[in-house]
């Protein structure tokens, strides 16, 4: 598999996220972190994001699990 390609039932791939405000990182240490996903077909799903390290550079992440990543498409 190539790097940076998701796949149908893929398990273990990492979103990673850097949040900004016009252009300025942002402390999410303490804030509450979700991540809304939209399936090809639609449908939108809400995952519960964690900090990459240690939230005050502003990078939070997801590791899927199964049947997130259900269905085919872009």
């Amino acid at each position: 598999m190539a790097a940076n390609e998701i796949h149908l039932n893929d398990v273990g791939t990492q979103f990673k996220l850097t949040i900004s405000d016009a252009g300025s990182v942002v402390d999410v240490s303490s804030a509450t972190k979700t991540i809304n996903f939209r399936k090809p077909d639609g449908t939108c799903f809400t995952r519960t994001a964690s900090n990459f390290t240690d939230g005050t550079d502003g990078i939070i992440h997801y590791i899927t699990q199964s049947g997130d990543l259900d269905t085919t498409g872009t």
